[in-house]
C-alpha cells in the first residue's frame, strides 16, 4: 500500500466513525413527546422550521468557510457546536434553552453540511478513485443505519430512565467525532488568503455550479423537492404521524428502528444499482416511492399506515447514495462545498415551509394528509424535471 493510499484509506475508516457518531441519534423517538411538555404542535413545527431557515442562512457561508480553510476544521468546529446545543438542552430542560439549544445546533448542523461528503470525495478524487464513492456511500449508509437502528431502539427506553438522557448521549457522541475529525487529513486545496470580495466570488461560484448547464439546473432543481420533502418526513412529520397513531416512546422506538432496519438492507442491496438504472433510464426511484408511501399513509388501517413508514424512510436514506454521487460528480472540487451547501439550503427551504405549515393542520386534520399532498402534488413537477434529466445527461 502506497503512502498516499494509506492516507485516503485513514480518511474513509474515519469517515465512517465519524457518520456514524453523528447519527446515534438517540432522541429521534422521543423529541416531540419532550418538546410538547413545554412548546405546542404549532410552536414546535415554528422551531423545526426557523433552525432550518437559521440553517439554510448558514449553509453558503460555512459552505464557502469550507472550501477556504478546509474541511475537517469546518466539521469538527460544527461538531462542537452542535453537540454544545444539545448539552444545553439536556442540563437546562426549559422552553427558553430548548429554543436557544437548537438554534445553536442549526449552526453546528450547517457548519458539517457538505463539508464531510465533500471532504471523502475529494479524498477519493485526489487519489484517483472517486469511482468508489458509490460503494463509500453505501457502506457509510449501512453504517449510519445501523447506529440510528440501535439509538432509535434504545432511545425511548433511555428517556423512561431519564428524559434528558437521550440529549445528552447523542451530544456526547457528536462531541467524540469532532476529534476524530481533527485526526484526518485535508485533500488539498488552493490556499488563498480570506477576504470579503473572495467570500462574494465563492459564494457566486458555488451558486453558479448549480446551474452551469442545464442537466445540472435540473438535477438542483429536483434535489431540492426529493431532498426536502423526504426530510421533513425522516425528520419531524414521521414522529408526529406515529404519536397521532397513539405509540408511546417505546414502540415508536421499536418501529421505527424495524423501518430503518428494512431500509438498512434494501439500501445494501439496491445501491449501486439503483445509480445504474438512474442513468440509463432516469430518476424515477423516487417519485415512484412518494407515490407509494403517501398513498399507504392515507388507508385508515394502523398496519399499513406503519408500513407505509418505510418507503418513505427509503426516499430520504437513497438521496444520501443516489443523489449525492449524482451531485458530487457534476460540481468542480474548488467549489464542491460551496455547491453542496448551496443544495442544503434549497432543501432548507422548502423544509422550512412544509414543516411550519404542518404544525397548525396536524392540530385541525390527521397527519396522513400531510403525507398525502406533499407526496403526491410535486408528483407531476417532479416528473417532468426527471424528463429533462434524462434528455439533457445525454447531450452534457
Amino acid at each position: 500500500m502506497s503512502k498516499q493510499s494509506g492516507w485516503a484509506d485513514r480518511n474513509i475508516r474515519y469517515y465512517y466513525i465519524t457518520e456514524l457518531l453523528n447519527n446515534l441519534f438517540f432522541l429521534i423517538p422521543v423529541y416531540i413527546a419532550f418538546q410538547n411538555q413545554y412548546l405546542t404542535l404549532t410552536q414546535m413545527a415554528l422551531l423545526a422550521s426557523a433552525r432550518y431557515v437559521l440553517m439554510f442562512l448558514m449553509e453558503l457561508p460555512t459552505g464557502v468557510f469550507a472550501d477556504l480553510w478546509g474541511r475537517k476544521i469546518s466539521c469538527a468546529i460544527g461538531a462542537f457546536i452542535d453537540a454544545g446545543g444539545l448539552f444545553l438542552i439536556a442540563f437546562f430542560p426549559s422552553t427558553t434553552w430548548i429554543i436557544v439549544g437548537t438554534m445553536i445546533r442549526a449552526i453546528g448542523e450547517s457548519t458539517m453540511s457538505g463539508a464531510n461528503s465533500a471532504l471523502i470525495y475529494d479524498t477519493l478524487k485526489e487519489n484517483n478513485r472517486e469511482d468508489e464513492y458509490v460503494k463509500v456511500a453505501a457502506r457509510e449508509s449501512m453504517i449510519v443505519q445501523t447506529g440510528l437502528i440501535l439509538a432509535t431502539f434504545l432511545g425511548g427506553y433511555l428517556y423512561s430512565i431519564s428524559k434528558t438522557l437521550p440529549f445528552f448521549l447523542t451530544g456526547a457522541s457528536i462531541f467524540t467525532s469532532a476529534f476524530l475529525y481533527l485526526r484526518m487529513q485535508e485533500p488539498h486545496l488552493d490556499s488563498i488568503k480570506y477576504s470579503w470580495s473572495i467570500y462574494i466570488n465563492k459564494t457566486k461560484d458555488g451558486l453558479r455550479e448549480l446551474v452551469k448547464n442545464s442537466y445540472t439546473k435540473y438535477l438542483s432543481i429536483y434535489f431540492m423537492f426529493i431532498a426536502g420533502i423526504s426530510w421533513s418526513w425522516m425528520t419531524y412529520l414521521n414522529l408526529v404521524y406515529l404519536n397521532s397513531l397513539g405509540f408511546d416512546q417505546g414502540t415508536q422506538g421499536t418501529i421505527l428502528s424495524g423501518a430503518r432496519m428494512l431500509n438498512a438492507i434494501i439500501i445494501g442491496i439496491v445501491a449501486v444499482g439503483a445509480l445504474k438504472f438512474t442513468r440509463k433510464h432516469g430518476a424515477w426511484i423516487h417519485p415512484g416511492l412518494m407515490l407509494l408511501g403517501s398513498l399507504m399513509a392515507l388507508i385508515p388501517n394502523p398496519v399499513i399506515n406503519v408500513l407505509a413508514i418505510v418507503p418513505l424512510m427509503f426516499v430520504s436514506t437513497l438521496r444520501f447514495n443516489l443523489l449525492g454521487k449524482l451531485t458530487n460528480e457534476v460540481f468542480d472540487s474548488r467549489h464542491r462545498a460551496t455547491a453542496l451547501s448551496a443544495l442544503n439550503l434549497l432543501l432548507g427551504m422548502l423544509y422550512s415551509v412544509i414543516v411550519a405549515l404542518s404544525g397548525p393542520l396536524t392540530e385541525i386534520a390527521h397527519p396522513r394528509w400531510i403525507f398525502f399532498f406533499t407526496g403526491i402534488m410535486p408528483l407531476p413537477l417532479i416528473v417532468w424535471l426527471v424528463f429533462k434529466m434524462k434528455r439533457h445527461r445525454l447531450v452534457t
